[in-house]
């Protein structure tokens, strides 16, 4: 190939990759605003046309009970602690994960107001769902639940009021409670100014990092809200994403 040549044929690769990065900026962008627009129809949605598991409703996509479930299947925790109880199809979704894993755990459910006089009817609620009423960062409530959980193995998600100063002050208040590999599993991060309060908690800390990899399929509801706790340098781990 001639010097002239080489030079022409380095510039229509250069003007490629320049289309392509454009392209790439316009498809990110583009998907962005198709996950939120996803992310709000759904929510609206759901409130006409709830999700059930068992029967018993909740307020969850199927995207994010399939990664849920992959997660607690890996990590196999003594006990899935959940903000936000609602009508309990959600702790009944985890209850028979762990009931079909032949785990002893159980599920610990917070809520101002639970609704669960259906689910409640189930002999699985009976066996693997503990409801706790009352405020999920009430101080009286959190060490109910740190007496319960004990030295078990626990994931954490946090599903309740999904403003900025509450879910700020649970990531404060249930990060402790997470064990090395498992995680906490911050929902509806869509909601205004979430973002920004896992970025602050976040900052400065390196026992917790976003697994990306568990949004994947793409339309999720707890986007940047899959934390992962690492386990100290020499300790075992769960499993590595």
């Amino acid at each position: 190939m001639t010097e002239e040549a080489s030079r022409a044929a380095g510039s229509r690769w250069g003007f490629r990759a320049a289309v392509a990065f454009v392209a790439l900026v316009f498809v990110g962008s583009a998907i962005s605003v198709l996950d939120d627009a996803f992310s709000s129809y759904y929510t609206m949605e759901m409130r006409d046309h709830e999700t059930h598991f068992l029967g018993v409703p909740l307020l969850q996509i199927p995207n994010d009970l399939w990664v849920m479930q992959e997660i607690v299947s890996e990590v196999r925790p003594d006990f899935v602690v959940e903000t936000g109880t609602y009508h309990g199809g959600s702790a009944l979704f985890f209850a028979a994960l762990l009931e079909h894993l032949g785990a002893r755990g159980q599920v610990i459910s917070v809520d101002v107001e639970p609704r669960v006089a259906e689910a409640r009817e189930l002999d699985l609620w009976t066996r693997r769902v503990r409801v706790i009423r009352g405020d999920s960062v009430s101080p009286l409530v959190v060490k109910r639940i740190a007496q319960l959980v004990g030295d078990g193995s626990v994931l954490v998600t946090l599903d309740s009021l999904h403003t900025p100063e509450h879910v700020a002050r649970e990531l404060e208040l249930y990060s402790s409670l997470v064990s090395p590999g498992s995680y906490l599993v911050v929902q509806d991060t869509f909601a205004p100014g979430l973002p920004e309060v896992i970025d602050a908690f976040l900052e400065g800390r390196d026992d917790f990092e976003i697994d990306r990899s568990r949004e994947r399929y793409r339309f999720t509801k707890h986007r940047g809200g899959f934390l992962r706790r690492r386990a100290p340098a020499g300790a075992a781990a769960g499993p590595d994403r």
